[in-house]
């Protein structure tokens, strides 16, 4: 079960923050904007981490519909279905 969204990123001290403002992940440096030691791709590494939950739901919802659409098997429209199924599986936790 994920933390609920929206997730916001806090740029002043490198968090990850929930619905409610609380903490979900801290960045690697931890060291805010600014300071000598922040890591300046800590920023898009967040963005990437908050897009994360709509970028899963909306491969999980491509894949249904391509396998739904896609009834009679046309290797073209379904070449991509394993590596999604894949990166689903893997932001899911399973391994295969």
């Amino acid at each position: 079960m994920r933390t609920p969204t929206p997730w916001t990123y806090d740029a002043k001290w490198c968090l990850i923050m929930g619905p409610n403002g609380e903490e979900i992940a801290a960045m690697h440096t931890g060291q805010p904007e600014g300071h000598p030691r922040h890591e300046p791709t800590a920023g898009e590494n967040a963005r990437l981490m908050i897009a994360a939950p709509a970028l899963l739901a909306a491969l999980e919802a491509a894949v249904l519909r391509v396998e739904m659409a896609n009834k009679d098997g046309d290797p073209i429209l379904s070449a991509w279905l394993p590596d999604a199924r894949a990166a689903v599986a893997a932001a899911q936790g399973q391994t295969s």
